[in-house]
């Protein structure tokens, strides 16, 4: 509901992000900051989804449907800290998982000129947050709360980060680790920080018996962006394939073990070569392992697992209170099922 609108504020937000993060700098030198940081900035941020920054915003708006527009304004642009948050990560994720592509367009960090120094702009991002935050909101009650759950929220989802990238080959393909990964990696800043910055603005504290919705929705997002990493169209999702040669711990991953290893319907033959080539970099190994998806015919599978899920979803939705955030949290799942990207 509210997408276009924040995506209408991120574009003005870009020079004042700048203007705030160069304010000890004078002449030459602030220009070439300010530059090298709207860059940045635009380049990252200007063509993303704004999914998690729209639901804060929806939130917000659901509990103070009279809020005025200044209000909405700079609840807008505190809920947008969170797009600067998935930007941080994003950036420097690239560079660790060796990604070429993100949204369609080169990795940042893959430009000429920019490489290993994208890491500092992602740290440059990331501390625009407390900046932003405590200059839109000086004086709310709940400010100093916002920025602690930011914070945790930050803390949480760089150990996801540090679990994911750990956890390679098959060792690291479990159900209880993958439950863990996507707790910390997805869940907490994709659902669960949007749900504490639309009740913090709208200064509400009645928020936590939605805490174990957040996790079960942010669990269905990261399997379907584990789906979309093997079976999705890369001219679509805009995303470089690299969950197989990475020997990520996923959906599709920890499923085709338990395939491979079910007792009534054993298949070491696949299990074989599944070890031999997962976990590797070569052409010819990843094309084997998403052969072998392929034969254990993983896309049915998902496809059970997402209409279970989704009417789960919806039949805990139906009764969430307070009862203003159904329509919110119902158009939030319409938007992921069957998604493309």
């Amino acid at each position: 509901m509210s997408r276009q609108f924040v995506r209408t504020v991120i574009k003005g937000l870009k020079g004042e992000v700048g203007d705030l993060m160069s304010h000890t700098l004078k002449g030459r030198e602030r220009q070439m900051f300010q530059t090298r940081l709207e860059n940045c900035f635009e380049y990252n941020m200007g063509d993303g989804k704004c999914a998690r920054s729209a639901l804060g915003l929806d939130i917000y708006k659901a509990l103070c449907p009279t809020a005025t527009q200044e209000d909405q304004l700079n609840a807008a642009k505190v809920c947008i800290t969170n797009e600067l948050l998935q930007t941080f990560l994003l950036v420097t994720d690239d560079i660790m998982d060796h990604a070429v592509t993100r949204r369609g367009k080169p990795c940042w960090y893959m430009l000429d000129g920019i490489g290993l120094t994208a890491i500092n702009d992602g740290l440059l991002l990331d501390s625009a947050i407390d900046l932003l935050i405590r200059t839109v909101i000086p004086n709310h009650p709940k400010r100093d709360i916002i920025l602690r759950d930011v914070y945790e929220t930050k803390r949480v989802t760089i150990i996801g980060q540090t679990l994911d990238s750990l956890m390679s080959g098959i060792d690291g393909c479990t159900w209880d680790r993958y439950q863990q990964v996507v707790n910390h990696k997805t869940s907490h800043y994709t659902y669960l920080l949007p749900l504490q910055l639309g009740f913090h603005l709208a200064d509400r504290a009645d928020y936590k018996p939605l805490v174990p919705f957040t996790f079960k929705l942010g669990y269905f997002f990261q399997a379907q962006d584990d789906y979309l990493d093997i079976f999705g169209d890369n001219s679509v999702t805009g995303k470089t394939p690299t969950d197989i040669a990475e020997g990520k711990c996923t959906w599709i991953s920890c499923k085709a073990l338990d395939l491979m290893r079910n007792p009534k319907n054993p298949r070491e033959d696949l299990l074989k070569e599944f070890k031999e080539h997962f976990n590797k970099e070569d052409d010819r190994s990843v094309a084997r392992v998403s052969d072998i998806f392929n034969e254990l015919q993983l896309d049915k599978e998902f496809k059970a697992f997402e209409e279970k899920e989704v009417q789960e979803l919806h039949n805990i939705i139906n009764s969430i209170e307070p009862e203003e955030l159904r329509p919110v949290y119902t158009e939030s799942l319409n938007s992921l099922t069957g998604r493309k990207f």
